[in-house]
């Protein structure tokens, strides 16, 4: 049967990011924090953990995500349900797929279609929808008639079927439209049209109010008024993971930070990340630094930093590559766990998810064992429980 997760793939908005305060909404790159890792398979079973590694639920779910708003969605016997922290099991035979997000869930029917259902399973749309993506708390995109619209978790449309937006998200209360010349602008959920549809790329997150935008092959930065904050000259732009940080942009193929338009960092670098907690990591003449915001070089590195979206320090530890293998450094770039494992998390609560030889467990700070590595499926710790999959 097709899993669940790919399910959800298809069914969760997608985004990128690059921060410890992920966005649960965007599905993919949330399973991609949460480190679920491992291939799943019709023999695995599911269960989960304390984070001292000793077993909460029993491993009798064939297929499941970690825990999240303290219920965590699973499948037994192929229905799908959730199970709260308790052990308490509800399961709804009656809906071909389902997944609850926090008090919101979402069912699939036979004929593909999607309804939102509350916790006990009741419906609070019909099943109209041929795909939707949660993008935050309040906001779900739809769509029906092959066009997007957004609604409210009971339900009701946000805009009329005059205005095409686009299934980005709802951020600050501004969306993303699409005008007649296949151009993009920005609209308030009121109605308000902000920008005209002048752009070729517009994209918005959850912990910003600002937008990144790109006209004529450049791209810059509009804030939620539709106000140009950083100018459209750039080659590139990175995720603004908090807006009062400078952000990392290229220009002539090079990297340095702006803020409001004025140069902060010279464009010295040949890659540039965000920053993150005040710290950011940079490349210059193929050495790795981790730079503050006064460009004042913190540590510096030859071999390679930690894989996308872990580039950055989690209890003071910071991934790096080296051969193949994974290991940990500190801020002074001294190697603190060496690289030995295939893959590697970001440390959180002084734990950090690892992969050797195809199986996964978790560390301490000090590189020793904390939970075996014996799992073929293993979650980071979310709401103080693990994942886990195990034949």
């Amino acid at each position: 049967m097709k899993k669940f997760l790919i399910i959800l793939f298809f069914t969760i908005y997608c985004n990128k990011i690059q921060s410890q305060d992920y966005d649960i909404f965007y599905y993919m790159n949330y399973a991609f924090y949460l480190g679920e890792m491992g291939n799943k398979n019709d023999n695995l079973k599911i269960g989960f953990l304390n984070k001292k590694g000793e077993i909460i639920i029993e491993p009798e779910y064939s297929d499941g995500l970690s825990y999240m708003n303290n219920i965590a969605n699973v499948v037994k016997d192929s229905i799908s349900g959730y199970i709260d922290k308790q052990g308490n099991l509800q399961l709804f035979p009656q809906f071909k797929k389902a997944y609850w997000n926090g008090n919101i869930g979402y069912a699939i029917n036979d004929k593909k279609d999607y309804a939102i259902i509350d916790m006990d399973g009741n419906k609070i749309t019909d099943f109209k929808y041929k795909n939707l993506r949660q993008t935050s708390e309040k906001y779900i995109s739809v769509k029906v008639n092959g066009k997007w619209n957004f609604i409210d978790t009971m339900g009701n449309n946000i805009f009329n079927d005059s205005i095409n937006v686009v299934d980005k998200g709802i951020f600050n209360s501004v969306a993303v439209y699409r005008g007649n010349n296949r151009k993009l602008g920005i609209i308030h959920i009121n109605g308000t049209i902000i920008t005209e549809p002048i752009y070729n790329i517009i994209y918005g997150q959850n912990y910003s109010e600002n937008w990144i935008v790109k006209k004529d092959g450049k791209y810059g930065v509009i804030n939620s008024q539709g106000e140009i904050i950083v100018p459209l000259i750039y080659q590139k732009i990175t995720h603004v993971v908090n807006e009062n940080d400078p952000i990392a942009v290229r220009l002539n193929n090079k990297f340095g930070y702006v803020n409001h338009s004025k140069e902060i960092i010279p464009f010295d670098y040949d890659e540039a990340l965000p920053f993150i907690n005040g710290i950011a990591r940079v490349k210059k003449d193929g050495l790795y630094h981790y730079i503050n915001k006064k460009n004042k070089i913190l540590c510096s590195f030859e071999h390679e930093g930690g894989w996308n979206g872990q580039e950055y320090f989690s209890d003071n530890l910071s991934i790096f590559k080296l051969n193949g293998k994974y290991g940990y450094i500190n801020k002074k770039g001294e190697t603190i766990i060496k690289p030995i494992f295939d893959s590697a998390n970001n440390f959180k609560e002084g734990m950090a998810l690892v992969q050797k030889e195809g199986l996964y467990g978790f560390i301490n700070q000090k590189g020793e064992i904390k939970i075996p590595i014996k799992y073929e499926i293993l979650s980071n710790l979310v709401d103080d429980r693990i994942m886990f999959g195990i034949n």
